[in-house]
């Protein structure tokens, strides 16, 4: 129902929130479908409708839909910057900030294998001082003290 709504399909035109004094779901109402949630959209305190697009610190996107009493712009930025504090917090902690690079898990791979940071350097092309850099970032996302 809400790839269906007005407020999904300004989104998708603007980065802005997108605020919107009608029925979120007139269409499933129209299609009879609202009957399962009557008394919880349509009430009086649902009129306006706000939805909110925003990215992590990773790029992926989520999709805030608020519904209320009151449309006026003059909440919508502590609700924003509310949404983007919770999904901040809600996100910080899901380990992808640890995700090694292809350089990184190919250094540790030869790493593994018994070869030198030189020795690495000379497979992969680059200068011993990356591939140090490249283990030592992969060792800080690891969690460890030492390449062994």
């Amino acid at each position: 129902m809400f790839s269906q709504s007005k407020v999904v399909a300004r989104l998708k035109e603007s980065v802005l929130p997108v605020a919107l004094e009608e029925l979120l779901f007139a269409r499933a109402e129209k299609q009879s479908i609202a009957v399962r949630i009557a008394g919880v959209f349509y009430d009086d305190g649902f009129a306006c409708n706000v939805g909110i697009s925003l990215h992590d610190a990773w790029g992926h996107q989520y999709l805030f839909m608020v519904s209320g009493s009151d449309c006026s712009q003059a909440g919508l930025a502590d609700l924003v910057f509310g949404l983007m504090t919770a999904l901040d917090k809600l996100t910080r902690g899901s380990g992808e900030a640890k995700l090694l690079s292809r350089r990184e898990l190919e250094c540790l791979r030869w790493s593994a294998a018994g070869k030198s940071s030189d020795e690495i350097a000379i497979i992969l092309s680059l200068s011993s001082h990356t591939v140090t850099a490249y283990l030592k970032t992969a060792m800080k996302k690891l969690d460890v003290k030492t390449r062994v």
